[in-house]
């Protein structure tokens, strides 16, 4: 679990979800550091999947979350398209102009 800035009630709660051994491993960036800073948001990216102890890597921009009204399995849709042989990664993006192409028709 990775938290870049969050304001302290909330680094609380992880605090606490750590404690109860909910969260395994946990990274919190003060808001004066640095690394919050969107430029540099690659390093937090890094670090978190650096120590991932899992087989599976879920990162996601909670302020995105809203976005998924309407694909409430989007979770394990994903997992499942990760259980294939021919694909290593899954991701997700409104940014149509970034667009390359599909993995594969349909």
């Amino acid at each position: 679990m990775a938290d870049a800035g969050s304001d302290r009630q909330t680094q609380e709660g992880y605090w606490k979800l750590f404690q109860q051994g909910l969260i395994d491993k946990l990274q919190i960036i003060r808001k004066d550091h640095e690394e919050h800073n969107f430029d540099r948001g690659y390093i937090q990216i890094h670090t978190a999947g650096a120590i991932a102890p899992k087989p599976y890597l879920l990162w996601f921009n909670i302020d995105t979350m809203p976005y998924r009204q309407g694909h409430e399995g989007w979770l394990e849709e994903s997992i499942g398209y990760l259980d294939r042989d021919d694909v290593f990664a899954v991701g997700g993006s409104y940014n149509f102009p970034a667009k390359f192409k599909d993995a594969w028709d349909g």
